[in-house]
């Protein structure tokens, strides 16, 4: 576990009544998590701990009981080594039998021989002639294994999602449609369009999950020149297939030192505007956040705009 002291008092001493919400990124060797604060009508990054995989249940459940946090709500989001993400046709039910009928095209169709807990939603727009919807599948005991935690420590568990999903509500104020590449640490890319926080297309990008072991003249060798063709790939099929609005702008997060040489690079080959991604809230917190789980943070932030939807409701 890597917690400063500083954040450990400040996280020690606050009422119970100022932790907002907790994000948590399940990854491959590492978990994060991310604790949004609330004091009046302002809600900011606050605090930010990582734990060994090995380590977690016992280590994380020490920091949750040492800080009085039970009853926090809790989101939490898997990274791409935990879960399958497929596209399949819509089976032709009623919508409450639906999730039933999932179980025999998944059950062809996933590479996952241990029992898998899973969901679907719905995609905004359809290539024409075609009525599909995303799947994710993750292995059951993955689920049950947190779950139980989670209830065994009184947080909230409010919501299971994956990467995907806690992406959209990192660029949650954007009605335009915008694409994003963001990649966790270890990770692969993954390639994002979003609209109204809804999720419109994803891939991932084989490949380029070691950009940060080459300099920037061994970037400009081929490498950037595929991500550039893999992304305008990515708009044709938008704006073509889908049949949408030409996106206007890309939002980058990589963990790498020359991130800012890949965007520009990226913005003179696409020829649009192309900046790095941070999210909507204010930090209050010392990280450098190319070292951090943008995944922690995008799980955390879904109760920031379920809290907001609400109050737009009760204020109508």
């Amino acid at each position: 576990m890597q917690i400063s002291w500083r954040q450990y008092l400040t996280l020690k001493l606050a009422k119970r009544n100022a932790i907002f919400s907790l994000g948590i990124s399940i990854g491959k060797h590492t978990h994060y998590v991310v604790g949004l604060v609330k004091q009046g009508a302002e809600v900011y990054w606050a605090h930010a701990c990582q734990f060994d995989i090995t380590s977690f249940k016992s280590e994380f459940s020490l920091w949750v009981k040492a800080n009085n946090l039970a009853g926090t709500p809790t989101y939490i989001s898997y990274t791409e080594s935990y879960y399958q993400l497929l596209q399949v046709d819509r089976p032709d039910v009623e919508e409450n039998e639906v999730h039933t009928a999932l179980q025999w095209p998944l059950k062809e169709l996933l590479t996952i021989n241990n029992e898998v807990a899973y969901d679907y939603f719905d995609l905004p727009v359809q290539i024409s002639g075609q009525h599909k919807i995303n799947t994710v599948a993750i292995e059951y005991h993955h689920i049950e294994s947190m779950s139980q935690l989670m209830l065994d420590l009184h947080l909230d568990l409010k919501q299971i999602v994956v990467e995907e999903i806690a992406t959209c509500e990192l660029v949650h104020s954007h009605s335009e449609a915008v694409l994003t590449l963001v990649q966790e640490l270890s990770g692969e890319i993954c390639l994002t369009i979003i609209k109204d926080n809804r999720l419109y297309m994803t891939r991932r990008l084989r490949g380029f999950d070691n950009l940060g072991q080459f300099s920037p003249d061994e970037l400009r060798m081929g490498i950037i020149e595929s991500l550039c063709i893999q992304i305008q790939r990515s708009l044709d099929y938008f704006s073509n297939q889908l049949r949408q609005p030409p996106i206007k702008h890309i939002f980058l997060r990589l963990p790498i030192d020359h991130q800012d040489i890949i965007a520009e690079d990226i913005e003179k080959v696409i020829d649009m505007p192309v900046s790095l991604l941070t999210p909507a809230i204010a930090m209050k917190i010392d990280i450098n956040i190319n070292d951090f789980s943008l995944n922690a943070l995008g799980a955390a932030m879904i109760a920031l705009h379920k809290s907001n939807s609400r109050s737009t409701h009760e204020a109508a």
